[in-house]
């Protein structure tokens, strides 16, 4: 019995380990295979939204420059940064963590004030996160690719991560 019992724990801690470097079923499930290795692979940046679409009030774009800046599916970019190893480890992390302890629970609002963009080659997604109402839009080559919802729990990990490079925040 003691024989058996030393590689069936090795086995065992293994598996753990490789189920929690990477993300879940649930993740992988909600996110396509090709948005999860993108993300995975290459550079990550992080954006901060105007929460406002160009087309909700076109004379409030106008106002505060939002026109002259640029854009993720139509919301204004704040500011944005490419993070880093850690960072990019954080910020996956607690998005990966945020899809996985949804319960399904959503709003009917969209008011984004974070994204993701990574390269693939010549594919760009842009996963553009609200989490006052927990969904996320994802788009290719900036077409609809698909959605999931989240919690609201990576709101903290996402602002601090924009703080720590100075990127302005919006506005609640």
């Amino acid at each position: 019995m003691r024989n058996g019992f030393v590689p069936t724990l090795v086995a065992l801690f293994l598996g753990l380990a490789a189920c929690s470097s990477g993300p879940s079923s649930k993740v992988n499930s909600s996110l396509t295979p090709d948005v999860v290795a993108a993300l995975q692979a290459g550079p990550v940046v992080l954006s901060s939204l105007h929460p406002q679409p160009r087309g909700r009030d076109e004379k409030l774009w106008e106002e505060r420059g939002f026109d002259k800046l640029p854009s993720i599916d139509d919301y204004a970019v704040l500011g944005a940064t490419e993070l880093d190893a850690e960072g990019k480890k954080r910020i996956l992390g607690a998005l990966f963590r945020g899809i996985d302890a949804n319960d399904g629970t959503a709003a009917a609002c969209f008011n984004p004030r974070h994204a993701l963009t990574v390269r693939a080659g010549a594919t760009r997604y842009d996963l553009v996160i609200c989490y006052e109402c927990l969904s996320i839009t994802i788009r290719k080559n900036g077409k609809h690719h698909g959605s999931t919802q989240t919690t609201s729990k990576p709101t903290r990990v996402f602002n601090a991560e924009l703080k720590r490079a100075g990127v302005r925040l919006p506005k609640d």
